[in-house]
């Protein structure tokens, strides 16, 4: 054995043996839980996402006091104690996890059945996220066209996950109808009464996007071709939040 190998064995040995403290262990960045709820009972506890990890772990960090982080927000940990880590604080502003779309300007289609994007009710979306997504639509037009509803999401998405509630085909919603629930994939087109009143259509789901980010947009059309326009009024909206 060398003499540079003896000297590197002792260090070693030296290393391993000698009691460790907090001044061995790097401070961590991660990022906060997206269902953490800073006003709840572990609310200057979160569970965080550490830099190169696929997902947030159970364990529960505490923070400095009097700080709650919000979702999703990116966070220094420094050590504590033998075998945690403190939450200092946030590295960068709060990112967004709740929208609110609100429809401004009313949409028609006339005399076609081909789906087109509603122009205000998108949302772009992040790669391998969880939303909530809750639709809220008045709609008005013909009992003799109806509205037919999809929507396109990022490709490698789960399809499924989305259930709906609304006035069955070719029937007057002002006048008392018989009411449809149902679920479907995100893409499979389905249909709802329309007539001059106005017409509530509830649809909402679970999102999960995969590998790729994109866009959650609704899409719509007449059921059936007529010259009387189906519309998509104002005030009609979307309601996403994420939660992982």
């Amino acid at each position: 054995m060398s003499v540079e190998q003896a000297l590197a064995n002792i260090a070693g040995y030296t290393h391993a043996t000698r009691p460790h403290s907090n001044a061995d262990k790097p401070t961590r960045l991660a990022r906060v839980a997206y269902d953490h709820d800073p006003d709840g009972p572990h609310g200057a506890a979160p569970r965080v996402q550490f830099d190169g990890e696929d997902g947030a772990g159970r364990r529960r960090y505490p923070t400095l006091y009097g700080y709650r982080p919000t979702p999703g927000v990116r966070v220094l940990l420094i050590p504590a104690g033998r075998d945690t880590y403190v939450v200092a604080g946030p590295m960068s502003a709060p990112e967004p996890t709740e929208w609110l779309v609100i429809k401004d300007t009313e949409q028609s289609v006339t005399n076609s059945t081909s789906l087109v994007d509603d122009t205000e009710l998108y949302l772009d979306v992040a790669a391998n996220a969880t939303y909530r997504v809750i639709l809220a639509m008045n709609a008005t037009g013909s009992t003799a066209s109806d509205i037919k509803v999809a929507w396109s999401i990022p490709a490698g998405s789960d399809s499924g996950g989305r259930w709906l509630q609304g006035p069955y085909v070719s029937q007057d919603p002002g006048a008392g109808v018989t009411m449809q629930t149902g679920a479907a994939v995100w893409s499979t087109e389905r249909s709802y009464g329309c007539s001059s009143s106005a017409n509530s259509i509830i649809e909402h789901g679970l999102l999960r996007t995969g590998a790729s980010p994109g866009r959650l947009q609704l899409r719509w059309a007449q059921n059936a071709a007529s010259t009387t326009a189906t519309v998509v009024n104002a005030r009609s909206n979307l309601w996403v939040k994420r939660f992982r």
